[in-house]
């Protein structure tokens, strides 16, 4: 084999997208913003969905899939990082990403399944809260929840944990070292290259296609139905409840406007995840897993795929747009943490001047300790003595006029405060 560790890649070679390409705009020039919104939403709104009295089955379950949401953003943001030179070109980075690029895209694909089974929950929840009103009135324990979150994250994860091993991929140090390069196999393709039979296991094969049909099936088609008939059913039970004559109290009116919230949401989700299903079926059946070379439905692919991540960041505007009461608690926390800050602020300036003044008062005390002779300790001295045979109590007051300022001495058993060219100030 020819030694290549002396050849040096250009920097077009070493780019990662096709400049000209709609995955490079997509991913260099759409996606940040999407990202910064879909982080910066999906916190304001884990911080309103935590705050005191927010805290029920469904805000719960919303919480978790505003979390499962940021990590998918997060773990897709490395291959947006690849469309900017100064990552592409970094060793540093490139070992990292090439090292890491399927373990990312895994993860990236564990919170995606996630996020979807705590949308079903959600409404599952809604449904059972809007046709039975005894059901809204009992709260989970935290055992229950805690089961509940753990087994849609466990069972997820496994169903999503064979894109670990699903390509193999091969490294190589060239440039004398100064470069890395690699180029990954699908282990479930029939051939690697042109006459060059995929050396994978049988079985390994076989638990990668498996794992990918169990994944299109239970993972995004089959949750998609489920979504969709349960939505139906939740509008349903919205519009046969409008003129119920039970619905006018104020808890019944409230669990109406979350109802219409989670509706809005899954259908969001649904509209934003449900192609992410047809590309997995057809990549399974349609393609077998070979490497894409049309170029159109390599640019469809990747336009899917960044839509399922427009999806994860919606959720905000969506609660802000629809949801009145989520407005309001936004609004009231914010202020609320405002004026904590600025009542903070003010103790903090308060707290630093009262030790100015504690500062001053003790060099001054420790001027008058070195100088007996001065005006003021010879007065004090004169003052106690004249108040000690006329029997006056331990306290001592002294004003002098100096420059047309005040000099304070106030001695009360323990306190001792002094202030020089200024009245004394109340702390």
């Amino acid at each position: 084999m020819k030694d290549i560790a002396h050849v040096c890649m250009s920097r077009d070679y070493s780019s990662f997208t096709d400049e000209e390409s709609l995955e490079y705009y997509l991913w260099r020039y759409l996606f940040p913003p999407v990202f910064l919104i879909g982080v910066v939403g999906n916190i304001t709104e884990l911080f309103v969905l935590f705050s005191p009295g927010m805290r029920n089955r469904a805000n719960n379950l919303l919480s978790a899939m505003a979390v499962a949401d940021v990590a998918f953003l997060f773990f897709m943001l490395p291959h947006a990082l690849v469309n900017f030179s100064t990552f592409a070109l970094s060793y540093s980075f490139r070992f990292v990403y090439f090292y890491m690029k399927h373990e990312l895209i895994a993860l990236a694909n564990w919170s995606s399944a996630a996020a979807i089974w705590f949308v079903l929950a959600v409404c599952v929840d809604r449904l059972l809260g809007i046709k039975s009103p005894l059901y809204s009135c009992k709260e989970w324990s935290s055992r229950k929840t805690f089961f509940l979150f753990l087994g849609i994250v466990v069972a997820t994860g496994l169903l999503t944990s064979f894109h670990h091993v699903s390509y193999q991929c091969f490294y190589w140090r060239l440039c004398n070292g100064t470069q890395i390069h690699s180029k990954c196999f699908s282990v479930a393709a029939e051939e690697w290259r042109k006459n060059e039979t995929n050396p994978t296991p049988q079985w390994l094969r076989n638990y990668v296609r498996m794992g990918t049909t169990l994944q299109a099936l239970f993972g995004i088609i089959l949750p998609t139905f489920a979504l969709i008939s349960l939505n139906v059913a939740l509008v349903h039970e919205l519009k046969k409840r409008s003129n119920h004559p039970l619905d006018s109290t104020v808890q019944r009116r409230q669990e109406r406007r979350v109802t219409v919230t989670v509706c809005a949401i899954v259908c969001c989700f649904i509209l934003t995840q449900g192609p992410s299903s047809l590309l997995l079926l057809w990549n399974l059946f349609g393609n077998g897993f070979s490497k894409v070379i049309d170029r159109t439905v390599f640019d469809i692919s990747r336009a899917i795929n960044f839509v399922t991540a427009i999806g994860k960041s919606s959720n905000f505007f969506l609660f802000c747009f629809i949801s009145a009461s989520f407005r309001k608690r936004l609004v009231r926390l914010l202020l609320k943490k405002k004026q904590q800050s600025s009542v903070l602020a003010q103790i903090r300036r308060i707290s630093r001047r009262h030790h100015n003044c504690e500062s001053t008062s003790s060099n001054s005390a420790k001027l008058r300790s070195n100088n007996p002779s001065s005006p003021v300790t010879m007065s004090t001295k004169l003052h106690t003595s004249t108040s000690m045979l006329n029997g006056s109590p331990p306290s001592l007051r002294l004003y002098q006029s100096k420059n047309s300022g005040r000099q304070k001495v106030e001695r009360n058993g323990f306190n001792q405060n002094l202030s020089y060219g200024m009245e004394a100030t109340d702390v």
